[in-house]
């Protein structure tokens, strides 16, 4: 938390796929707008322009660029960060996660009677901790 916190943005030079890493969602959380390769599902993420950056994936040169635009331009590095924190409200709060889950459950499962409806989650992870004390969780 406090490493992100004392960045100006975070970047993910990514040059393999991955899934969902964690780092950008939690980069977005405190507000920092994220800078990343254009690869996989990282552009789902990261919507260029308005939540961070995307560059070619293994072009220094474009990323050098990214990066120097987002240093020389302050006030667009903050209101990114701002968007951000809007998405992750928005798109990956754990109670959309459980119910988007929940949903998908129910599609595979149909004859299934499930126990109980309501989201068991009673306890807070470390990131959803960060949230609640960055004041960014939906709770």
């Amino acid at each position: 938390g406090d490493f992100v916190n004392h960045s100006r943005f975070t970047i993910v030079p990514s040059i393999c796929y991955e899934g969902f890493p964690s780092t950008i969602i939690e980069s977005m959380a405190h507000g920092k707008p994220v800078i990343c390769s254009s690869i996989g599902g990282l552009g789902e993420i990261v919507k260029d322009g308005k939540t961070g950056l995307l560059f070619e994936p293994g072009n220094a040169a474009d990323l050098a660029q990214k990066i120097t635009y987002l240093w020389n331009n302050p006030d667009m590095c903050r209101e990114m960060g701002q968007a951000g924190q809007i998405t992750v409200r928005q798109q990956y709060s754990k109670d959309l996660y459980y119910s988007r889950l929940m949903k998908l459950y129910h599609a595979l499962l149909p004859d299934y009677v499930f126990e109980k409806e309501e989201n068991p989650v009673t306890t807070t992870l470390p990131l959803q901790q960060e949230l609640v004390a960055a004041g960014t969780d939906s709770r």
